[in-house]
């Protein structure tokens, strides 16, 4: 008989669960006397960050998946998109566990726009280059990304959420051929270049570069 996987996400076309993590671990206060030492302690809230693995089996529909969106009441707060030249992409999805807490009025979700296919081929996401003549792409993974924020109650306890800072950092290699070399992004307003295409090289294979951005959402 087959083992089950926990999925916190629920369905998502052109995913397949994998693995699953509960991820729990628990807030807790303290008391302290006249040297700093602790002579109370007690536990607050337990908190837990679920994350699911994916297999890639066609192309992606987030569907309702999102930064900052609630499913179950699991709040999305990253996905890891990963590809690599000759394998099946992996995708995670982690969150952080809110209970009965509610969004603050206004909320706006972050959307996740790359979609992975199960081509076993390096794909360029989130606008990274692609494949150039006499430079090929050999792994790109895109990192979405938001901070949560927990509003507590006079318990102690989260009674609301907000997030912020939603980002995605790519990360993009290649393999040279000849003299080539990948050609940075452009850099804007929200998108700034981490690491211009760097080369590393030895005397038994020809160039590689990796390069780096960010980009704001």
């Amino acid at each position: 008989m087959p083992l089950s996987v926990t999925n916190y996400f629920g369905s998502i076309t052109g995913l397949e669960a994998v693995s699953s993590d509960e991820g729990l671990s628990r807030t807790s206060g303290e008391v302290k006397d006249k040297c700093g030492s602790t002579v109370k302690a007690f536990g607050i809230e337990t908190q837990g960050k679920p994350s699911n693995s994916y297999r890639v089996t066609d192309t992606v529909v987030w569907g309702n998946i999102a930064l900052g969106a609630e499913v179950s009441g699991v709040v999305v707060t990253q996905v890891v998109i990963a590809t690599i030249a000759g394998e099946a992409p992996d995708v995670q999805i982690s969150g952080e566990d809110i209970g009965t807490a509610t969004a603050v009025t206004g909320l706006i979700e972050a959307a996740i726009s790359d979609t992975p296919t199960d081509d076993t081929c390096a794909q360029a996401l989130e606008g990274a280059p692609d494949t150039v003549s006499g430079c090929h792409l050999q792994s790109c993974t895109a990192t979405y990304t938001c901070d949560l924020k927990r509003i507590p109650g006079g318990d102690g306890t989260t009674k609301k959420y907000s997030i912020s800072n939603p980002r995605v950092e790519v990360t993009a290699t290649y393999q040279s051929t000849d003299a080539s070399e990948p050609t940075d992004p452009v850099e804007t307003d929200t998108l700034i270049v981490t690491q211009p295409a760097s080369k590393s090289d030895d005397n038994t294979t020809l160039p590689k570069f990796t390069l780096s951005f960010t980009k704001f959402l």
